[in-house]
């Protein structure tokens, strides 16, 4: 097999740099929001609760995201972003510009938005 087992964990560490804080970002506004909103979390109603939860998976998404670009490109098997993450990301960056970081956040809104809504 190409690249042996090495390759099985190929971006592996950009995938947790981008989950774990993606995660904690997405449970930091979902649980602020509805304070700036002048509620609580209890008393809000399923839509809002919809609502939310779509909100803060897309400020997650949003933020996240580049770290994300990197480790698909690592397990894609481009060089640059299998040389670590701080390079993948120079390299996209020199490549399609800043929003180049961000491209492809629409389309990876439309596959995680719908469940992760539903988590609140």
């Amino acid at each position: 097999a190409k690249g042996g087992w090495a390759a099985l964990f190929a971006g592996l560490l950009p995938s947790v740099l981008a989950h774990v804080p993606q995660g904690l970002t997405r449970m930091c506004v979902q649980t602020q929001l509805p304070k700036l909103l002048g509620s609580d979390l209890s008393e809000i109603s399923h839509t809002e609760a919809f609502v939310l939860g779509c909100l803060s998976l897309a400020v997650a998404e949003a933020v996240w995201l580049p770290l994300d670009a990197v480790r698909r490109r690592s397990q894609k098997g481009d060089p640059q972003a299998q040389d670590g993450v701080g390079t993948g990301i120079r390299a996209m960056q020199r490549k399609r510009g800043i929003a180049g970081l961000w491209s492809g956040v629409s389309a990876n809104a439309l596959r995680v938005l719908p469940y992760n809504a539903t988590l609140v």
